[in-house]
């Protein structure tokens, strides 16, 4: 499983959570897993998806980082676009 930067994008309200991992794939599905609870810990994703449904997510790769210790300085410097 690769590790890096991702996004989750809503296609409605155009909002977009930056976010890292060691394994991607996984971090998604845990993501998936709290919003479908109700329990995601970003109360904007989670309104987003309780109004707009899963149809109106993207999940995407942003950018594949090595697993050194960078993904934090890669995934702020994705903030800051």
């Amino acid at each position: 499983m690769p590790a890096g930067v991702y996004l989750i994008r809503n296609s409605i309200t155009w909002r977009v959570y930056v976010g890292q991992s060691k394994r991607i794939e996984r971090r998604w599905e845990q993501h998936i897993d709290a919003l479908s609870m109700g329990k995601h810990h970003n109360n904007l994703v989670q309104s987003d998806w309780c109004e707009h449904g899963i149809e109106s997510f993207t999940f995407s790769v942003a950018e594949l980082v090595k697993k050194d210790g960078s993904l934090l300085y890669h995934e702020r410097c994705w903030v800051s676009i």
